[in-house]
């Protein structure tokens, strides 16, 4: 199992997760165009899951707390798609690369 989001291999232990996750955090922001894009792709993506009134992904496997909501996530750079789906997988590389 690994945290394909944030970008880790491997056995997923917490401790891994939480160090991928902090990889992701400390490569900075993305510009405004594509947070957009990347918003867009999630919105019709099928791993979306809402939870009081909070979008999560599904595919990543982190826990569905306000840190990790798909809002936050697609504001960092170093966030990944993590969906299995290479159409969607796609379009989030597309997006990522709109700004």
């Amino acid at each position: 199992m690994s945290c394909k989001g944030c970008g880790s291999v491997g056995k997923l232990t917490v401790a891994r997760m939480a160090a991928s996750f902090w990889r992701s955090l400390t490569k900075g922001t993305v510009t405004d165009a594509v947070f957009d894009a990347r918003q867009r792709v999630c919105s019709v993506c099928p791993a979306r899951v809402m939870i009081d009134r909070v979008a999560y992904c599904s595919m990543c496997r982190c826990p569905a707390t306000p840190g990790f909501a798909i809002r936050f996530k697609n504001t960092l750079r170093g966030w990944v798609c993590p969906s299995r789906d290479d159409s969607i997988r796609r379009a989030f590389e597309e997006a990522s690369k709109a700004g």
